[in-house]
């Protein structure tokens, strides 16, 4: 999922993470990761927001263009 919104991404991916934990079936590896979601939560979200302005300027710099705050 792409978007520019940090909170919105990070959601996806602690969903995406505790899904695959379900999918094993084996109820320690969802106990385990279900516990420790709400501590790596906000590590999470702190990753999206870097990546969020990183993914843009990568965007900007191989389309040639300069990114929005730059143009006059």
């Amino acid at each position: 999922m792409q978007t520019d919104d940090a909170k919105t991404e990070a959601h996806a991916d602690v969903e995406f993470r505790l899904e695959i934990a379900r999918a094993t079936r084996n109820p320690h590896v969802r106990n385990l990761l279900e516990g420790v979601m709400d501590s790596i939560s906000f590590d999470l979200l702190l990753k999206h927001r870097q990546s969020v302005g990183a993914c843009s300027n990568y965007l900007h710099e191989i389309n040639g263009s300069k990114p929005p705050s730059y143009h006059k």
